[in-house]
């Protein structure tokens, strides 16, 4: 009996402890954390009371989910009209845009309240507070006047007409950053709980953009930022570059820039078109192929900058749009197909000149949603500013840092944001300012642009040797997963260095036109020698008549 009773333990404790281990185990804040830093993403709901702000030149929503995009987010967009009970389970954050205030459901406040995390942006934040039970909170409104913001990096000015929400958050809150003024000072984003505020959402003001990005990157774990780069990066790119372009001023941009020992990035355009419809393609320039065939096997990275940066609206190179009709300042007629056909040929010039692009930049970044969709399906990689709107060019956006555009069809997204030098109004000190502030930013990365035609250099040296004063190393663009190509071109990586598949069946037709041309040249030589010989003969004769002529005149004259 006694040994039955140890059979029995025995047998028991093993069946509990399979049991144990079977069953699964409440995690702790700290585990769910760290179950948390192994998925891919966040499921994030974006919930708006409006998605722009001054009628429809601010497309503030759009703007946000393109700095959201920064971070591996599964981003699921809804309008606080469009929510209907249970639209938020399973929100692991929630980010709520209130730019009107409206009055919202106590079922939607439950929801967002079951959250992992909540950031909330201005209005509406007084709600959320009571269903909280935050009696010790205050909501005083939007005001202005504000003159400087102060946050862990110092302080800062901003224009005194931009308004903030102003709150007291209570007692357990935690101040990040204030806005100030003659009359004192008040808070602009904290933090309490789970929840995290800011009071002014603002794209374009430094300052203000710091206080975003700091906001986001305390309430985002710091994981689940983007890594395609290094904080502190810094892309240089040579721009217009076409076959207008004279190769000895570019052979100086480039020699300075060779002297720096630096990766940079060429901006190339394959067609050269002059006001009066005269074209030049780049293969028939063959100096500054040459130019940029060194330049690429060195390691510059080529930009596909457009096909030939005009369009039948603005009919010259560099100076005209390509992908925007800026007659109307609207989308082009059949978008879609202009897009494609433009950045298929562009492709094809490129390669039959031995220059494989990684990257694309739509000439003055001016480009409709449509065409962004199409131009996904050839590049993953886009360098410059967004435009957020096809109702204008002129309303578009830049960022402080990489991001996978949601906008650009996840695209990612390398901004332009320090400017560029043109001698007037853009100087190096401007340059300089921009890419100082950025520094003020979590994982800041920068971006500037220097004309190919220029004939001057000094200007680029202080850029590039303030930019490195200034703590930031250059980024190369072959450091990226790069997809980039056509039904005819793909274009790979291998080893840090691009190289390319070309369909035979446009090799073929390049080697026929370049035979078909070197014979049409061929027989222009013979033809002028032909002509010259004749000439010659021609000459000859006549000369020969003259002294006959002259001789008998003077046998004439001695009779």
């Amino acid at each position: 009996m006694s040994l039955d009773r140890k059979r029995f333990a025995r047998t028991f404790s093993f069946l509990l402890l399979l049991l144990c281990l079977s069953s699964p185990i409440p995690a702790s804040g700290a585990e769910t954390v760290a179950r948390e830093g192994e998925r891919k993403e966040l499921r994030a709901y974006i919930l708006y009371d409006a998605q722009f702000r001054f009628g429809n030149m601010q497309p503030t929503l759009v703007s946000l989910q393109e700095y959201l995009g920064h971070f591996d987010l599964e981003q699921r967009v809804l309008s606080v009209r469009d929510w209907k009970p249970g639209a938020l389970r399973g929100a692991d954050i929630v980010f709520f845009l209130g730019l009107t205030g409206e009055q919202l459901p106590r079922e939607m406040l439950g929801e967002i309240a079951k959250a992992g995390r909540i950031v909330w942006f201005e209005r509406s934040i007084e709600q959320l507070a009571a269903f909280l039970g935050w009696r010790d909170f205050s909501y005083k409104g939007s005001e202005g006047g504000w003159l400087s913001v102060i946050t862990h990096i110092g302080e800062r000015p901003i224009p005194d007409w931009m308004n903030c929400v102003v709150t007291s958050p209570g007692a357990g809150s935690e101040a990040y950053g204030s806005v100030k003024n003659i009359g004192g000072q008040a808070p602009l984003y904290w933090r309490r709980d789970n929840v995290y505020y800011l009071g002014c959402l603002d794209f374009f003001e430094a300052p203000m953009q710091a206080a975003l990005v700091d906001i986001l990157y305390r309430a985002i774990p710091s994981r689940y930022a983007q890594t395609h780069s290094r904080p502190k990066q810094v892309l240089l790119r040579i721009e217009d570059v076409s076959p207008l372009t004279a190769p000895a001023a570019l052979r100086g941009v480039l020699d300075t820039i060779a002297g720096y020992g630096i990766p940079y990035a060429i901006g190339v355009i394959s067609v050269g078109v002059l006001g009066d419809g005269s074209r030049t393609m780049l293969h028939e320039r063959p100096e500054l192929v040459a130019l940029l065939q060194r330049a690429q096997e060195s390691g510059a990275s080529i930009i596909m900058h457009g096909y030939s940066h005009e369009n039948e609206f603005s009919p010259k190179t560099g100076e005209g749009w390509e992908f925007w009709n800026v007659k109307t300042d609207g989308p082009m007629d059949d978008d879609e197909a202009f897009t494609r056909d433009r950045i298929e040929k562009a492709f094809l010039e490129l390669a039959r000149c031995g220059l494989y692009p990684v990257a694309f930049e739509p000439p003055h970044y001016a480009m409709s949603k449509k065409g962004y969709e199409v131009l996904s399906g050839y590049f993953n990689v886009f360098s410059g500013e967004v435009q957020t709107s096809d109702e204008s060019y002129k309303i578009s956006m830049t960022l402080p840092y990489i991001t996978k555009s949601p906008y650009l069809n996840g695209m990612i997204l390398l901004p332009e944001n320090m400017g560029y030098y043109d001698g007037g109004e853009m100087r190096v000190e401007n340059m300089l300012q921009n890419s100082a502030a950025l520094l003020d930013t979590n994982a800041p990365f920068a971006c500037f642009f220097y004309h190919g035609y220029l004939t001057t250099t000094d200007p680029l040296r202080e850029v590039i040797e303030g930019a490195r004063r200034q703590g930031y190393s250059f980024f190369d663009l072959r450091s990226m997963p790069i997809r980039a190509s056509s039904p005819q071109v793909k274009v790979e990586i291998v080893n840090g260095r691009p190289t390319a598949w070309v369909d035979p069946a446009a090799i073929a037709k390049w080697k026929s036109e370049d035979a078909k041309e070197k014979s049409r040249s061929m027989l222009a030589k013979i033809g002028w020698i032909q002509v010259c010989v004749l000439l010659f003969a021609i000459s000859a004769i006549v000369g020969i008549i003259v002294h006959l002529r002259k001789t008998a005149c003077r046998k004439y004259e001695v009779q």
